[in-house]
């Protein structure tokens, strides 16, 4: 997987999402506690393009929202929403002073389609995020700060 670049990103979401790769292997490892959460605090989310339409050829063009009004139209992402565990808790971040997930969407929209009202969560600080760093040998992850100078700043700014 090429990395992603912060050009890459739609402007309606470089707002509100991550600019930084993380491990979904680290993410996982990380012993944080479980709690809950209303979904009503995550649905907004659903109307950003996070996923792709196409992957790899497009990326960050498809909406969640899209894929609900019509789940027969996305038959693989159909596959993965009605088959997410969701006795997994979904990974979110307070970022830019909104919950938003990390490592979970799929979970969510079962929840959703299921009329659930909670959903587990591990709320990942953001000091977190030198721990979720993939190996610099790694190809996978999500947008590379240039330098550390430019993560230290960011999560400086976010505490």
């Amino acid at each position: 997987m090429d990395l992603i670049r912060r050009n890459d990103i739609p402007k309606e979401l470089a707002s509100i999402y991550f600019d930084f790769h993380w491990s979904q292997k680290k993410l996982w490892a990380l012993d944080l506690p479980i709690t809950t959460m209303e979904v009503k605090e995550l649905i907004w989310l659903i109307d950003y393009p996070i996923w792709a339409s196409n992957p790899p050829d497009k990326i960050f063009d498809l909406k969640p929202v899209e894929v609900l009004q019509n789940l027969d139209l996305f038959p693989k992402v159909k596959t993965k929403i009605l088959n997410a565990d969701c006795s997994f808790p979904i990974h979110i971040m307070n970022w830019r002073e909104h919950w938003v997930i990390l490592d979970g969407f799929h979970r969510l929209l079962k929840k959703i389609i299921a009329n659930e009202l909670e959903i587990s969560v591990k709320k990942v600080p953001i000091s977190a995020i030198y721990e979720i760093q993939p190996d610099r040998s790694s190809p996978n992850g999500f947008l590379k700060y240039e330098t550390q100078k430019n993560l230290n700043k960011s999560i400086k700014l976010l505490e």
